[in-house]
């Protein structure tokens, strides 16, 4: 009996050791397989990250191409209103000095006029002198 006991306690500290190992083995392929899941969860969640930097990075990149484009309308814009303003002024002042030069020769034609007439009035007050003396004699 004491052999059958000792063969039995064997069996069943065999049989103990098997289960033992069977369920450390299962243990370490659940720890495994847990692993696995995190680094997968963990991959999709970097992923998920990635990409609403890049949505973020591009929505943001979008609105400065925007506003850079709104800058250089705006620049050409005003590029054209100043080249407009330059014309309009640059006509304004062709216009006046047109104006001015047909004022001024105006002035001078009616300075000559003026001269004219009182040449001739000195003329004609000559005129009558000598023709006074002339007829004295």
């Amino acid at each position: 009996m004491k052999s059958r006991d000792i063969k039995n306690k064997h069996q069943q500290i065999k049989l103990c050791n098997e289960i033992y190992s069977k369920a450390l083995e299962l243990e370490k392929q659940k720890l495994y397989e847990e692993r696995e899941n995190m680094n997968e969860i963990r991959k999709k969640e970097n992923e998920e990250k990635r990409n609403m930097m890049n949505q973020i990075e591009n929505y943001y990149r979008d609105k400065i191409s925007i506003l850079k484009d709104m800058l250089k309308k705006e620049k050409y814009e005003k590029e054209i209103e100043h080249r407009a303003r330059i014309q309009f002024l640059s006509k304004i002042e062709k216009e006046k000095k047109l104006g001015f030069r047909k004022q001024i020769d105006e002035l001078f034609d009616r300075i000559e006029e003026e001269e004219r007439k009182t040449e001739l009035r000195n003329n004609s007050e000559e005129f009558e002198k000598i023709l006074k003396n002339y007829y004295k004699k």
